[in-house]
């Protein structure tokens, strides 16, 4: 087990970037081969990548870049990714030209990132590359291991089903602790029905992985939506962070209203079961001519948002109709203050 208390005590002894580097080496070795054996301790790996980063400076960075593509190759999992910029992306694109995010590899948010996924993979080898391949999943750490291995252990049954919206990036990392939320609505979902996380690098991708998942069960319609929204960008936005064009290959970094105007958008409206709740997690998501009515004019569903800017969410379903429909109860928090709904539907177009 890794201790902080021994590679201080190592440190103070070993003053220079020579021998750090080479004692780090040897937790590194160490910590790489219990995760490619599967018996590497989440918390230990955790705790280890939080010490290597506090320990490391920006002139020498050497051990934990090496860490992290060491791990990057024993989950399988490709070192770069575009055009999509992630947390994944954030850590492989370190000295890579085109990184928007030099000093990347002293997030913080990276040590939960490899500790989900290592989490993940003692529970089921291999899932972390299928749950990449099939549904884009990215930002492991966003959702958890327990959630994400229920989502691998679900992936080939044929049952109803809601999917969750989202970009890999999440600026200002509003959705960076995600499976509480998320979990509490699992745990409601009914007998026979489950919720299916699908993510993308871009918006375009992001409605090709829709119907790519479409053609995986083409006889469940999706009972609900749940759309990780941000408000950047101004009112042409339809949802992501990146309002921005990737810097690498130009491709637009959300969905945006021209996405969903054409056969896409008429193609993904009819995937949706009739009634279907489209909710959407995220700030000012409801203001004019944005998300809110965007979604609504492209799918023709009812969809809840927030007027002011939120913190958290609590989301009930309230009753399950015909088919596993749900009708639901939304409410939106800045901090401990309600903030306002208000609920999109057809006929507030008419």
């Amino acid at each position: 087990m890794f201790q902080e208390m021994s590679l201080d005590t190592e440190i103070g002894l070993f003053r220079s970037s020579e021998h750090l580097r080479e004692i780090s080496k040897k937790e590194i070795d160490r910590m790489v081969e219990d995760c490619r054996d599967h018996k590497a301790d989440p918390d230990d790996l955790f705790d280890f990548l939080k010490n290597l980063i506090k320990r490391t400076n920006k002139k020498e960075k050497t051990p934990l870049i090496d860490m992290y593509r060491r791990l990057m190759e024993v989950f399988d999992l490709p070192w770069e990714i575009t055009p999509g910029r992630s947390m994944l992306y954030d850590v492989t694109m370190i000295n890579k030209e085109g990184s928007d995010d030099p000093e990347a590899c002293f997030n913080s948010d990276i040590p939960t990132f490899f500790a989900t996924i290592a989490d993940l993979e003692n529970q089921h080898p291999k899932s972390a590359r299928f749950l990449f391949k099939t549904y884009g999943i990215c930002a492991f750490h966003r959702y958890g291991p327990d959630m994400l291995a229920k989502q691998f252990e679900e992936s080939f049954l044929n049952k109803p089903y809601g999917v969750v919206w989202a970009l890999h990036r999440d600026g200002g990392d509003g959705f960076s602790e995600l499976s509480g939320e998320l979990q509490d609505m699992c745990d409601q979902l009914p007998p026979g029905a489950t919720m299916r996380i699908l993510e993308a690098g871009d918006g375009i991708e992001a409605i090709l992985q829709l119907m790519a998942q479409h053609r995986r069960f083409p006889n469940q319609d999706f009972l609900f939506g749940i759309v990780a929204t941000h408000s950047h960008g101004g009112g042409n936005l339809v949802f992501g962070a990146d309002h921005e064009d990737d810097p690498i290959t130009g491709v637009p970094g959300a969905i945006r209203r021209e996405h969903l105007q054409g056969t896409g958008g008429k193609r993904i409206s009819s995937y949706f079961a009739k009634g279907a709740p489209i909710i959407l997690m995220g700030c000012k998501s409801a203001r004019p001519e944005g998300v809110a009515e965007a979604l609504e004019n492209a799918l023709n569903l009812p969809i809840i948002a927030a007027t002011e800017n939120t913190t958290s969410s609590q989301i009930t379903f309230t009753s399950w109709g015909k088919d596993f429909v749900p009708t639901v109860d939304v409410k939106y928090f800045q901090e401990e203050n309600v903030v306002p709904t208000k609920i999109f539907s057809e006929e507030d177009f008419n």
